[in-house]
C-alpha cells in the first residue's frame, strides 16, 4: 500500500518531476507491477507497466522500457483471461470557449520572459534548454520553466511538458492548443 500511495504521490506532481523524478516513478512502477503479478493480479500489473511506461525518461540509469514489455509479455502468457486495460479515448472538448479564455487568461497573467518562452514554443512545438537560453539570454530557463509547469497547473490547464533529457539539457514541449 505504502508502494501505490508513493505512485500516487508521483504521478500528481507529473509535470514538476525532473528526469530523475520520472526514473524513481517509473522503478516504482516497475516494483509495483511485480508485486501484483506474484499476487496473480495481472490487470494491475498491466496498469503498472503502462503507467510506469509513461513515465520513463529518454535516458535512464536505472529502468529501460523493455523491463515494463517482459512483464507485461509474463501477464499475457500467464493469464487466463485478458481484460483490456486501457479504456477507448473519447475526444475532449479541450478546444472550446472556456479552455482559449483559459489559456489567454493564463498567458497575459505570464512575465516578458514566460510570454517570450510560450511564444517560441507555440511556433517551434518543441525546445530544449540551450534553444531557449539563448533566447531568453540567461542560464535560468529551468526555473522559469518549472515556474510556468507551476502557474498553468495552479490554473488547471497544462501549457507546457518536459518530454526527457537531450543533448542540450532539459526538452520542452508545448501541448496546450
Amino acid at each position: 500500500r505504502l508502494l501505490s500511495r508513493l505512485v500516487g504521490m508521483l504521478e500528481q506532481r507529473f509535470a514538476l518531476l525532473s528526469s530523475d523524478g520520472l526514473e524513481y516513478l517509473a522503478v516504482a512502477c516497475l516494483v509495483s507491477a511485480g508485486s501484483a503479478r506474484r499476487e496473480k493480479d495481472y490487470l494491475q500489473c498491466k496498469e503498472y507497466c503502462l503507467r510506469g511506461l509513461d513515465a520513463v525518461p529518454a535516458i535512464a540509469a536505472h529502468i529501460r522500457p523493455a523491463d515494463f514489455l517482459e512483464l507485461i509479455h509474463a501477464c499475457k502468457e500467464e493469464a487466463v483471461c485478458d481484460p483490456p486495460v486501457m479504456r477507448p479515448r473519447e475526444r475532449e472538448e479541450e478546444g472550446g470557449p472556456e479552455h482559449s479564455r483559459a489559456i489567454r487568461e493564463f498567458m497575459e497573467s505570464c512575465d516578458d520572459q514566460e510570454r517570450r518562452i510560450l511564444e517560441y514554443l507555440l511556433e517551434h512545438h518543441e525546445a530544449n534548454e540551450i534553444e531557449l537560453r539563448r533566447l531568453l539570454n540567461t542560464r535560468r530557463v529551468v526555473g522559469i520553466m518549472n515556474r510556468i509547469i507551476q502557474k498553468s497547473a495552479a490554473s488547471g490547464i497544462a501549457v507546457i511538458e518536459k518530454r526527457g533529457v537531450g543533448e542540450g539539457g532539459e526538452i520542452y514541449a508545448y501541448i496546450a492548443e
